[in-house]
């Protein structure tokens, strides 16, 4: 009777929810196949705790390598007024873009298919600049110091920005511009700011 019957495999994404603000509890999808690696709540609601401050009405963020956009994301819950995402892989994007309708925040964001390096460079050009900027590259990234310098040397950061780096905690990151950084587990987290 079962002889013809087919199993069919779906891969279906995790969520996760957003800790702050006017979105708080909303749940955002993830992707579930290793394609990214959303940044932990505790580690999320730990960043929010130290960038506080800068979480501003006026405030523009930069989110590079988002994924599913949780941390831009969340930035818009807690009150800043725009964030740029940039993501190249497809899975992710469409992840991402359905994050963003869902929650109704197209108006407060731009969705940009490049890679970080490339989009950087666009930006130097451009003479846009952001006060906090999300840099949660892949843990095979090996350019973290290379992309810092450079947003900092090109004036993509606010003079009273803050950029938030998150590295495993073996890829130890030494920056002139790092104001503190603190271990999560298997994570590192790096605040780094312009020199006053």
């Amino acid at each position: 009777m079962y002889n013809n019957f087919i199993i069919i495999h779906i891969k279906y994404n995790n969520m996760i929810k957003i800790i702050g603000g006017t979105l708080k509890k909303s749940n955002i999808d993830v992707a579930s196949n290793g394609i990214t690696k959303p940044t932990t709540n505790r580690i999320r609601e730990n960043i929010f705790n130290i960038i506080q401050r800068n979480l501003i009405k006026g405030a523009v963020v930069l989110d590079l390598f988002s994924g599913s956009g949780a941390l831009g994301i969340e930035a818009i819950s807690r009150g800043v007024d725009r964030c740029t995402f940039v993501e190249q892989n497809p899975h992710a994007l469409k992840i991402l873009h359905s994050n963003v309708e869902r929650l109704h925040i197209q108006e407060q964001t731009a969705i940009v298919n490049d890679s970080a390096d490339n989009y950087l460079k666009i930006l130097a050009k451009s003479r846009l600049i952001f006060d906090i900027i999300f840099l949660d590259p892949p843990y095979k990234y090996e350019h973290s110091k290379e992309i810092i310098n450079f947003i900092f040397s090109k004036g993509i950061l606010s003079e009273d920005g803050i950029l938030i780096l998150q590295r495993p905690k073996l890829d130890i990151i030494e920056s002139n511009f790092t104001v503190k950084n603190k271990t999560y587990g298997e994570n590192t987290i790096y605040i780094l700011k312009h020199e006053k």
